[in-house]
């Protein structure tokens, strides 16, 4: 995780050294994701819910025709619904992140006022929320990772020079998080399964 987050902090110092040339717009950005989680664990599943991200961001046109990058740092709320074997477990647990994504991005000119666009690039998240929910009392917890890693992909259309709407997906590098079972807490006890949380994002941003 360490090499990840030194990787992710040398793309955003690439990022923030472009040409001086590049021309840089500043915006608001927002939209809502549906989370696919994935447990580690027969009989388990995890149903999608709608969650929200909402934050600034900013854009560079680099000098060279079609590139840019775009970098934000938003808020991001995620849920889903846990259910376990004959009804055992039906819970809905939340996490609430800072997420910092910075993409590359490769634009194709439609007419004066509109451009279509591809885009790829890492994310870091860090947890804001409750880093351990209860699933059954004294005995499983759904425990989330202080910081996860993730690559996006995804598609967008700029339009009159100002207003953006994107679709994305955000994939997982290695477990988000953990469901931990204990017998009433003792540590000896402890196994663990790992949790994945990959999420389609379709957002809108407009820049000044």
């Amino acid at each position: 995780m360490k090499k990840m987050m030194k990787m992710a902090v040398l793309v955003a110092a690439l990022t923030l050294s472009v040409n001086a040339n590049a021309q840089v717009r500043l915006g608001v950005k927002g939209g809502i994701n549906t989370s696919q989680v994935s447990i580690s664990i027969d009989d388990w599943k995890a149903e999608n819910r709608i969650g929200y991200f909402i934050g600034p961001t900013i854009k560079f046109n680099l000098p060279i025709l079609g590139l840019g990058m775009d970098a934000s740092a938003l808020y991001e709320k995620r849920e889903a619904k846990v259910t376990g074997p004959m009804g055992l477990v039906n819970t809905v647990v939340k996490s609430e992140h800072v997420i910092v994504p910075i993409n590359a991005r490769f634009s194709f000119g439609l007419s004066e006022s509109a451009d279509i666009f591809v885009f790829g690039g890492p994310q870091v998240a860090f947890n804001l929320g409750k880093q351990e929910q209860e699933l059954i009392p004294k005995f499983a917890d759904w425990t989330l990772k202080s910081s996860a890693f993730s690559v996006n992909v995804g598609a967008g259309i700029f339009l009159a020079n100002h207003l953006q709407a994107t679709i994305g997906y955000n994939i997982a590098l290695g477990s988000t998080g953990d469901v931990v079972f204990s017998v009433d807490g003792i540590k000896e006890t402890r196994k663990k399964y790992d949790v994945r949380n990959n999420v389609w994002q379709l957002g809108v941003a407009y820049y000044f």
